[in-house]
């Protein structure tokens, strides 16, 4: 039995999307983060995404990750339910 030889591409050639992101970028906007904490009492969600369309340089990661390194959220004396504050 013979094989006619088959001609195919061998080589699969995609589109990759690379976000090019400045690992060192929330550090720069550390204070910002800091103001977005303070001045609001939102749910962590939507002070991340507040951050990120504010700072596209900084990936959504690494704002979630400073937001836990810098917050707690606790009910203090005074207050009248539970917010962030810094640590």
């Amino acid at each position: 039995m013979c094989f006619a030889p088959a001609y195919f591409p061998l080589k699969i050639e995609k589109a990759i999307k690379v976000e090019i992101t400045d690992n060192n970028a929330i550090e720069k906007h550390k204070f910002e983060l800091l103001r977005l904490l303070y001045s609001t009492l939102d749910a962590k969600v939507s002070i991340i995404e507040e951050m990120n369309t504010k700072y596209p340089d900084c990936s959504k990661k690494s704002i979630e990750r400073l937001f836990k390194e810098i917050s707690v959220r606790e009910k203090k004396d005074g207050d009248e339910r539970v917010v962030y504050h810094a640590t």
